[in-house]
């Protein structure tokens, strides 16, 4: 019915999404109607996880238009092809979390009356978000067949409106039938997707799906999904079911979803794929998280990342580790041999010098046994050591004063240190 085109807002510079009606339904006052129901519709909703609108009307040649927020981002339809292509699936938890976030919006949707009607991969859109879990929010689009309990302008009790893949038993009967169980339904058939890699049912025709959404069970979603928490296995099924009035409601539907991100363990973990326009930025769930708010609200959640049992007996041997090495190295120092200024200091007056042997003598008792305990331990040079003086590499002497008298003079022997 429409087109998107990428626009500016001249006045402002404002870039954004140029939504129009194609000229052939121009004339069509339903068509021209549902169009237009569209902004209607989400700005009664004004939720963030809906696409805004924040204008529309006619365009001096007559074509209807939407002027739509431009959102930066990939649809939810390509992710699922492209994790197929590599023969991977979504992450059960991220699935749970984008799921979660749908059910949100639509639980906003369906308080104000309002029945989306249309829900599926390619009208859900993953943009960056810091704010919500994950680092991406789900943003639903195309409210343009939504259904207004309140309007006065009603559909024809014998259409059927909505795409086949993803209607519901009742929305295959007709619109009559159709309430917000119909958008629950449609959300079970997407997580079954996200989770399998593959939605339940498959045709060729309208006619094949319409039959299989009215009497055919799904195939049991377990096998295809053996990363997903029996939990969420479980919820699944139950948005399925044939009877709506069985179904939950959406808000309860998100409480669920909620509860099963909360209690996910790290085997079901793993890295989320991003969307193609920023692939130098990762998006992780990292281990087991927990909501510090709940999904009822419409700013975004944050979660707090929970060390399992494991992973904090390891990280306690670690400090505990590095605080012997630490110590160990603060007696070294304490019980090495005393200052080189103290061991090393030669009068060089001829009245006191000493010979080579009486230098060596010199050095305490206590730092020869160091070096002949290092040295059986290791094979590096004893120069090398703690408290050696190295004989060695030849280095200028350097000259010190003695306190007690000004005229005499003092080398000091070079000593390395090694730490």
């Amino acid at each position: 019915m429409g087109s998107v085109f990428e626009a500016v807002q001249e006045p402002i510079g404002r870039r954004v999404a140029l939504k129009i009606l194609l000229p052939q339904h121009a004339q069509n006052h339903e068509a021209l109607s549902r169009f237009f129901n569209e902004a209607r519709a989400v700005n009664l909703i004004e939720h963030p996880s809906i696409v805004q609108i924040s204008d529309y009307g006619h365009a001096p040649d007559g074509t209807a238009y939407l002027v739509m927020e431009l959102l930066r981002g990939e649809m939810l339809s390509r992710r699922l092809e492209a994790l197929n292509a590599a023969g991977q699936r979504l992450p059960p938890l991220t699935a749970a979390l984008i799921a979660a976030q749908i059910a949100d919006a639509l639980s906003a949707a369906h308080d104000k009356g309002i029945i989306h009607r249309d829900l599926k991969p390619s009208n859900v859109m993953l943009v960056l978000d810091s704010a919500v879990p994950g680092g991406s929010r789900a943003k639903i689009l195309d409210f343009g067949i939504a259904k207004l309990t309140s309007a006065s302008e009603r559909t024809a009790t014998h259409a059927i409106i909505g795409t086949p893949q993803y209607m519901s038993p009742e929305q295959c009967a007709g619109s009559s039938g159709v309430d917000d169980r119909t958008d629950v339904y449609a959300l079970g058939l997407m997580l079954y997707e996200m989770l399998a890699g593959q939605p339940p049912f498959k045709a060729e025709t309208v006619l094949e799906y319409m039959g299989q959404h009215a009497f055919a069970v799904p195939p049991p979603l377990a096998p295809q999904a053996p990363l997903a928490p029996p939990e969420l296995v479980a919820l699944v099924h139950r948005l399925l079911v044939k009877d709506k009035q069985v179904r939950p409601a959406m808000r309860a539907v998100g409480a669920e979803l909620a509860r099963v991100v909360s209690t996910g363990s790290d085997s079901h973990t793993t890295v989320t794929p991003l969307p193609s326009h920023s692939s130098d930025r990762q998006t992780r769930i990292v281990g087991r998280m927990r909501p510090s708010s709940t999904l009822g609200s419409s700013t975004g959640q944050t979660l707090r990342h929970i060390w399992s049992p494991r992973r904090q007996a390891a990280m306690a041997i670690v400090a505990t580790s590095g605080i012997l090495v630490a110590l160990l190295l603060l007696l070294r120092l304490r019980t090495d041999p005393p200052s080189s200024a103290s061991a090393t200091m030669v009068p060089t007056s001829s009245s006191e010098a000493v010979s080579n042997r009486e230098k060596k003598a010199a050095l305490s008792p206590a730092g020869s046994s160091v070096v002949q305990a290092r040295g059986a331990e290791s094979d590096a040079p004893s120069s090398n050591l703690v408290g050696v003086p190295d004989m060695s590499t030849p280095e200028k002497p350097a000259v010190v004063r003695n306190p007690s008298n000004s005229n005499r003079r003092t080398t000091k022997q070079p000593v390395k240190y090694v730490d």
